[in-house]
Parts: C-alpha cells; structure tokens; sequence
C-alpha cells in the first residue's frame, strides 16, 4: 500500500526530487478531532496543464492520509533538505502548502500546493514555477466501495 502512495508521491513531486517524509511544524494536539481521509481504496482523477496543454489520468488505488502525518506526507512532500520557506497550514478540512525547492541545475521551483478534505474525500491543487514555466494539476480522491 506504501509502494502505491510512494508512486502517486513521486508522480507528483518529481520536479524537486524529494523522496524522504518530514513530519510537520504543527503543534502538538492540533489535530485533536480533526478528520483526515480515512485510509482505502479511492479513485484519482488528475488533470496536468503545462505548456498549454492538459492531460488527464484516472486511477483507482490505496490511499492512507488518515493521520496528520500521513496525510502530510501527501499534500506537502517530504524531504525538506531539499526544499526551504516551507510553510504547511492543515486543519478545519483545507489546507495549504507553500515552500521552494532547489530544482535541476541550480534552479529554484516555487510550490505552492491547497485544497480540501474530509472523511472521504481529497481536492488538491498543485502549481509549480521553474524558470518562468508553470505547471498545474489538480487531483481529486474519492473513496471507492469495497
């Protein structure tokens, strides 16, 4: 189940080449009754613009985002050796993530990462900025039966 978020993860962070999880700057009982995405099988459904074109991918998987550090993990990357100014504000069913990271030859990739949650369900907006080049995707999780 690990390998498959791993996938998803590395998908999507591939341009900053971040591959090991960080927990977050929250204080500790932040989350106390906060409802993450509980952990099963979802459906992804992704649309990417870049280079004015969009392409969409659909995917049913396992997703585990049901703890505040799991769910971290999938919204804000890890790996903040790579990364600085890396601001992550989760709670209230939205969140929103901001950092830059040092991208290939010596670039920097501003992220900015928001979006919604609840109980089953996961709305995420990713758009990244290299060289004056943007990308986006959006990407939606919804729980499956079963």
């Amino acid at each position: 189940m690990r390998g498959a978020m791993l996938i998803m993860l590395g998908a999507t962070l591939a341009g900053c080449g971040e591959t090991i999880p960080q927990a977050g700057n929250t204080p500790a009982g932040a989350d106390v009754g906060e409802t993450f995405p509980v952990q099963g099988n979802y459906h992804r459904t992704s649309d990417r613009t870049g280079n004015g074109e969009t392409q969409r991918m659909e995917t049913d998987g396992p997703l585990d985002a049901s703890t505040r550090e799991l769910f971290e993990r999938l919204v804000a990357g890890a790996d903040a050796g790579k990364c600085r100014d890396r601001e992550v504000d989760i709670g209230g069913g939205s969140f929103s993530v901001r950092m830059t990271c040092n991208g290939p030859y010596g670039s920097d990739v501003a992220i900015n990462r928001q979006g919604s949650y609840s109980k089953d369900s996961l709305d995420i907006t990713y758009e990244t900025m290299m060289d004056a080049a943007a990308t986006q995707e959006t990407v939606s999780y919804r729980l499956t039966a079963g």
